[in-house]
């Protein structure tokens, strides 16, 4: 019986990844103002994938992994400037403050959210497991109104256990009283969300994979895929409904919308 609901935030709730990508292209038009070399990144949203992303994930690599710090943000803008020929702190640091200024502005609910948690809210529990520093992650939650859902918000960097740690998800499930077997996580990072819902014993891992695709840093061991595949969240009541079905085996009642391996080529 399926009793509690735990979801990610950043890419399941929150279109975080379009907020900072509009954000990303404020802070590239007040830099070229200065850098004109940086009109080649006009497209914000895309080069925030493509181009700025790998600058961040290699300030993280270089820090030693771990928790997600502003630093890394920090060290992205001036790894940024130095591939345009630029080694002017002064403005990295005025573009990282812009960045930082405009992704709370930006920040959207993906539409079928409301709806689906009024629904939701209505029969389960429900948690938020997040990654992440409290400071960012509550500007998130608290102004889009999600607090008003979740009984419980588990924070990395509040709780001190990171995804795919099963500490983060016992934290969650122990807030509100629920056996691991009695809940499923969502999210959309197979790394993170599916590989800890496995390890943390929860009845299942659904993985929204909105972009139809990975990027390279929510790919996941091999083994250790989702249970179910979903392209957004319209349909995860009507799975849970599946799996809440007393006697439910996971690859015999429940549904399986757009389901593709977890390592498509």
């Amino acid at each position: 019986m399926i009793r509690a609901v735990l979801l990610d935030l950043d890419g399941t709730l929150v279109d975080s990844l379009a907020a900072w990508g509009e954000a990303f292209g404020d802070a590239i038009a007040l830099g070229q103002q200065q850098l004109p070399a940086l009109a080649e990144l006009s497209d914000g949203p895309r080069a925030h994938v493509e181009f700025f992303r790998p600058l961040v994930r290699r300030a993280h690599h270089e820090a030693g992994g771990g928790e997600w710090q502003r630093a890394f943000l920090q060290r992205g803008f001036n790894l940024l400037l130095e591939q345009f020929g630029s080694t002017d702190p002064a403005l990295a640091e005025r573009m990282f403050a812009r960045y930082e200024a405009a992704w709370p502005q930006h920040t959207r609910l993906y539409p079928e959210i409301p709806p689906l948690l009024d629904r939701l809210a209505q029969r389960y529990r429900l948690a938020i497991v997040s990654n992440g520093l409290g400071v960012e992650q509550r500007q998130k939650i608290g102004p889009l109104g999600l607090d008003r859902y979740f009984e419980v918000v588990a924070i990395s960097s509040e709780v001190g256990a990171r995804k795919p740690e099963p500490a983060i998800f016992r934290h969650a499930l122990d807030a509100l009283g629920i056996a691991p077997g009695e809940a499923i996580h969502v999210g959309d990072d197979l790394g993170a969300d599916i590989v800890g819902a496995r390890a943390a014993g929860l009845a299942a891992g659904v993985w929204v994979n909105r972009a139809a695709g990975l990027l390279e840093e929510q790919r996941a061991p091999d083994g250790l895929g989702a249970h179910f595949e979903l392209p957004d969240l319209e349909g995860l009541p009507d799975l849970i409904e599946a799996l809440a079905t007393p006697g439910a085996a996971l690859d015999e009642r429940a549904p399986r919308p757009h389901r593709r391996p977890p390592h498509p080529e």
